[in-house]
């Protein structure tokens, strides 16, 4: 009981720093891109070696730029899918702000797949200032097994997004044999390596100038 106090103290710290460290508010650069999001993966930062090193899971993470944030609303979310096909509780975690009070920011944003002894993974998605509360995912996924391929979707050079725009940043899958490793912009590519795969799950992102309507 007292290891699983730790344990859990550990994942609540090292997410209060993804959020507090990972944040900051600017002044407008003079020579800021229209664009209304400015994403690179970062699959060697902080974050990761932490996650790595305490044997907590995987996390894809990545840094963002919102020159317009003032006027920016994101949502990023998770779409899972098992055995080839969609699941039907699409999506399993979903993370949406904007609107800040600050004309520019910038931080990191991500997913975290915490490993939960005897079930399956957690999930979390964060963002400066925001996170989603551990939920725990209703396929199984052992993420830690041999037949897990973590592809980030985009580089570490910088990409921008525009208004309305979407973008898958990451994959998680669990394979039972040999895979493609294949472009996952490439909407056939995707397809093929989506039904080879036991489970996969989509990192996406989609960046607008209004929120969302609420259903």
């Amino acid at each position: 009981m007292k290891e699983q106090r730790m344990f859990w103290f550990s994942v609540a710290v090292c997410l209060t720093l993804f959020i507090v460290i990972g944040f900051s508010s600017q002044i407008l650069p003079a020579n800021s891109s229209d664009s209304l999001a400015i994403i690179s993966a970062k699959p060697n930062s902080d974050y990761n070696q932490t996650f790595e090193e305490l044997g907590m899971g995987v996390v894809y993470d990545f840094q963002m730029t919102l020159p317009q944030a003032d006027e920016t609303w994101v949502k990023i979310w998770v779409d899972a899918y098992q055995s080839g096909k969609e699941i039907q509780s699409n999506p399993v975690g979903v993370l949406s702000y904007g609107l800040s009070p600050n004309e520019y920011e910038e931080g990191h944003i991500g997913l975290a797949l915490v490993e939960e002894e005897g079930g399956n993974p957690l999930l979390v998605l964060y963002a400066p200032g925001v996170k989603t509360l551990p939920s725990q995912l209703s396929i199984p996924l052992d993420i830690v097994a041999g037949g897990n391929i973590t592809d980030y979707a985009i580089g570490m050079e910088d990409i921008h997004l525009t208004e309305g725009e979407t973008k898958l940043l990451a994959v998680h899958r669990t394979v039972k044999d040999s895979a493609h490793l294949m472009d996952w912009n490439d909407a056939t590519a995707r397809q093929t390596m989506i039904q080879e795969s036991e489970t996969a799950l989509l990192l996406k992102i989609k960046v607008a100038k209004e929120m969302p309507e609420t259903k």
